[in-house]
């Protein structure tokens, strides 16, 4: 793995473990979203702060790095190949997750709220009227429509041309303007958090034309041979002073329930502005990123996918069992966040670990010793010759 690849991975990482915190988040928020699973009902303002900015930062992130690395695996593969990766990849775990793992999580809706309702009958029936959403695989859902929309685009392409170079991207326009003006004009009509929900897509209107600006402004960065490390996309100083104001802006206005128009445009143009900020910040970033000796980022970096898919219902889960407990704030919810997370981290290392030892199992010759060849100790006797 080159130093951009280490850099983009353990970015990706970090951008997963953000979403898990997001998510831990919302449980003690003031003003908790009524269709979050579980909430506590202490609420805390640094928590709602920070699920607020979490919230304009971690999933764009996620997004533009996704858009970076369809460019190589697009190109590697080609539309067909790389569509059929992507369904394998992202549609399997979506269709396993819906039907597996988001019923009874929806389910604890219920039950946290002292709603008597029975978990089989909803999982086979309720769940799949209106009840039904897809919990966090929306991102898969979302994720495979644009790669396939990429894959479309390679294809279009006028035939019998080399493929043009891009023009020099316009980092700031790209990142910013376009996102902003999309989000304003959709807010006019649906509030930033309203979600909508079909068997194929869940997505939140005003945030989806924010999704795939970064998502294009990540392959196009690519398609324009700009690389972490190369030319830097932004300054420093203009760019964390405007990511600095805009995170202002946006918190401000988060502090409460948004009701007005107005204020719903200006929220979808701070939020679209932290965004795009943010995600031309990290990568700025990227490069240091991977000279930093850390074990655990790479283990994050390795494991991030898992984490994502697997981390929701250990996180509620605890949420739900500490709400018991008679301890402070602070503490109930920072072991929940502890516990949960390690509980979905070795959960993932133990699964890479099988992986391993399967693969390894697969690729021994018949006959040979489960641990590969054995060294020989003091006093052991030698290897037979081989004949002639």
């Amino acid at each position: 793995m080159t130093e951009r690849e280490a850099g983009l991975d353990r970015l990706r990482g970090l951008g997963v473990l953000a979403v898990f915190t997001l998510h831990w988040c919302i449980a003690y928020m003031r003003h908790a979203p009524a269709w979050w699973y579980v909430v506590d009902a202490d609420g805390s303002i640094a928590l709602s702060a920070l699920a607020a900015l979490l919230d304009a930062t971690a999933i764009p992130l996620l997004f533009a790095l996704a858009g970076f690395f369809t460019g190589p695996s697009l190109d590697r593969h080609g539309p067909l190949a790389f569509v059929r990766a992507r369904a394998r990849r992202l549609g399997v775990p979506l269709i396993l997750g819906v039907a597996l793992v988001v019923p009874p999580t929806t389910w604890l809706y219920a039950a946290s709220r002292g709603l008597s309702t029975d978990l089989w009958s909803f999982w086979t029936r309720g769940f799949w009227g209106a009840p039904f959403n897809q919990g966090v695989y929306w991102y898969l859902g979302v994720l495979l429509s644009f790669g396939a929309a990429a894959a479309l685009a390679s294809v279009v392409r006028r035939p019998g041309l080399p493929p043009a170079s891009p023009p020099p991207l316009p980092f700031p326009a790209v990142a910013l303007l376009v996102p902003a003006a999309f989000a304003a004009s959709m807010a006019l009509g649906t509030p930033l958090d309203e979600w909508r929900h079909t068997p194929l897509l869940a997505f939140q209107p005003a945030r989806l034309p924010v999704y795939a600006c970064l998502y294009a402004f990540g392959l196009h960065a690519w398609r324009s041979g700009w690389r972490p490390g190369a030319a830097p996309p932004a300054p420093w100083t203009p760019l964390v002073t405007a990511l600095s104001g805009a995170t202002l802006l946006f918190l401000g206005i988060r502090a409460e329930p948004v009701a007005g128009a107005v204020e719903r445009v200006v929220l979808a143009c701070a939020y679209s502005a932290i965004s795009g900020l943010f995600v031309l910040t990290a990568l700025r970033a990227a490069p240091a990123l991977a000279k930093v000796r850390s074990r655990a980022l790479d283990s994050l970096g390795r494991n991030a996918f898992g984490i994502y898919l697997l981390h929701l219902p250990p996180l509620l889960l605890c949420t739900l069992a500490a709400r018991n407990l008679e301890l402070p704030l602070g503490p109930r919810a920072l072991g929940v966040y502890v516990v949960a997370l390690g509980a979905t981290w070795a959960g993932c290392l133990a699964y890479h670990g099988w992986q391993v030892r399967r693969a390894a199992a697969r690729s021994r010759p018949a006959g040979a010793p489960p641990g590969g060849a054995v060294s020989r100790g003091r006093g052991a006797s030698p290897p037979p010759a081989l004949p002639g």
